[in-house]
């Protein structure tokens, strides 16, 4: 190049695609979602240890769920344990 003009190197490397940028924007949001706090309250079904337990939530703590099984036994489990709350219409 000339004396008034600089040369500018970019690295392809430091490129990013619309792509990555659309495939980070899709990972923030899930991330966002999955952290927001679920409200549990007493006479709610829910899944538990990836979806393999069910169980009757019976009373609500503020990190724990004492849940009635199909077993007819009694657990206190971690409310991050829950796999899905089960909604009816």
């Amino acid at each position: 190049m000339d004396e008034n003009n600089s040369e500018l190197k970019i690295l392809l490397s430091n490129l990013r695609s619309k792509q990555f940028e659309m495939e980070h924007a899709k990972l923030a949001s899930a991330i966002q979602i999955s952290s927001e706090k679920v409200n549990y309250h007493a006479g709610e079904l829910i899944l538990f240890d990836n979806h393999n337990v069910m169980g009757l939530v019976l009373q609500v703590f503020p990190d724990c769920l004492k849940v009635l099984l199909e077993t007819n036994k009694f657990m206190v489990i971690n409310q991050s344990r829950v796999s899905k709350k089960i909604m009816h219409k």
